[in-house]
């Protein structure tokens, strides 16, 4: 019996750590919605007792296809369905051209930059989607027409700020283990902690653009470390950036070495990390937003930081207040 109660208590212990159980403070809605998702991304696993007189019990455990092995440094193809919340943005009406990517982040809303939204707006969101040049690559990509987008009410162009956006679909995302969204993260990464890029962006300045999922790890830079790599390598624009990085609203991201980076193509995509507790389940704290150029020395990326932008964000796709 008492190594059936210890079991039970490490069974609950995994169990409150795959849920995110509340511990009595206030969660932002989005943190609730991220709980709602890791239920769907979970099944019913039941443990038998060590007795007779013990009853069996029920407890949810992760289920998904991701990659588990520890992701290697450097940009490389993805694993199929290794980031299911990645969208692609389709435009033009009868043959898509591919310019952006995104976000899935509910079963109607996809989180991209502002700046693919111009002119030429995207008319279509695929999801599920590995290889964009063929359907024989064991994906089953799903196309959702866009019913609206919103751009936030501060972005101003030329200016690089509050570079994000939202795309309504005009119908509601059916979840499967290869389309699910991400989570939205609360609080921003730290200087030199590791986060994951993905798209289909260009794998070199010069080169052409890749059908292919790509994902990249590399760090976060510090905040000083890029506010003067920008002032001092990099022709700061006074329309672009009049107040140079501002780092309240902008992450710096990138190996300084030049090796590893975003670039063109990969424009709104996500830079994620993956949750301690449960590898299912990636959090958004990114949106590739814009860089001098890709893998150059002393060049990193800027990405849109999320978690400022979470009240708009929640505001719109959950209606809080």
């Amino acid at each position: 019996m008492k190594l059936f109660a210890c079991t039970l208590l490490l069974l609950s212990a995994a169990l409150c750590a795959l849920s995110g159980v509340a511990d009595g403070t206030t969660q932002r809605i989005s943190e609730q919605k991220c709980q709602e998702f890791l239920e769907r991304v979970s099944r019913p696993l039941t443990f038998l007792p060590l007795t007779a007189e013990g009853t069996p019990v029920v407890v949810k455990v992760s289920d998904c296809e991701v990659n588990n092995v520890q992701l290697i440094v450097g940009g490389e193809e993805a694993k199929l369905g290794e980031f299911p919340y990645m969208a692609a943005l389709g435009y033009g009406e009868s043959e898509p051209e591919w310019k952006c990517g995104g976000s899935l982040i509910s079963e109607r809303y996809v989180l991209t930059a502002a700046h693919c939204i111009g002119q030429d707006r995207p008319r279509v969101v695929r999801l599920g989607e590995h290889d964009l040049s063929t359907s024989d690559d064991g994906a089953s990509p799903v196309d959702y027409r866009v019913q609206s987008v919103i751009v936030h009410p501060d972005y101003s162009p030329p200016s690089k700020y509050n570079d994000v956006a939202l795309i309504r679909l005009a119908n509601d995302v059916r979840f499967t283990q290869k389309i699910r969204p991400a989570c939205l993260n609360t609080e921003s990464p730290y200087g030199g902690s590791m986060v994951i890029a993905s798209g289909w962006g260009k794998v070199g300045f010069t080169e052409s653009q890749s059908p292919k999922l790509l994902k990249v790890a590399f760090p976060v830079v510090r905040e000083q470390v890029c506010t003067d790599l920008w002032a001092n390598t990099v022709k700061v624009s006074t329309a672009t950036l009049p107040r140079g990085i501002d780092h309240e609203i902008m992450i710096c991201a990138g190996q300084l070495d030049g090796e590893k980076d975003t670039c063109l193509g990969d424009s709104g995509g996500p830079l994620t990390v993956r949750s301690v507790n449960n590898t299912c389940i990636s959090y958004v704290v990114g949106i590739t937003s814009f860089g001098r150029y890709c893998g150059f020395r002393n060049s990193p990326g800027i990405y849109t930081r999320v978690a400022s932008f979470l009240p708009w964000i929640e505001r719109i796709v959950w209606g809080a207040r």
